[in-house]
């Protein structure tokens, strides 16, 4: 019995679709990659911050005004070492600012976790 198929050559315009093709898929597979790392390093600075909360709650409630264990401190870069320009202590201002930190990561998870669904 004879076999009737034929083999047909890919032609460049094939070859070059599919490799166009295959680079547009790796390109969003990298772009999923590095999104989903981002998110994994959001929920583990959240994770520190959620602690940090919890500590700096333990100090409100025992009526400390300024935190001995936590200062909140802004810097610049001054090459071989920081220089601190403003330092924050008060517990309630501490806590605010971990609250906004905290909404703003969880916010960029989501878009994050939308993006890699969609």
């Amino acid at each position: 019995m004879k076999n009737n198929l034929k083999v047909v050559e890919p032609t460049n315009e094939t070859v070059e679709n599919v490799t166009s093709k295959l680079e547009a898929q790796l390109q969003e597979i990298t772009h999923k990659k590095r999104l989903a790392d981002n998110r994994a390093v959001f929920l583990l600075k959240n994770s520190s911050l959620e602690e940090f909360k919890k500590q700096i709650d333990q100090e409100i409630n025992s009526g400390n005004f300024e935190s001995t264990k936590f200062k909140l401190t802004f810097t610049t870069n001054g090459g071989y070492r920081d220089d601190e320009k403003f330092t924050i202590s008060n517990t309630d201002l501490i806590l605010f600012f971990i609250m906004g930190l905290n909404t703003k990561i969880l916010d960029e998870v989501s878009k994050i976790e939308t993006e890699l669904v969609g």
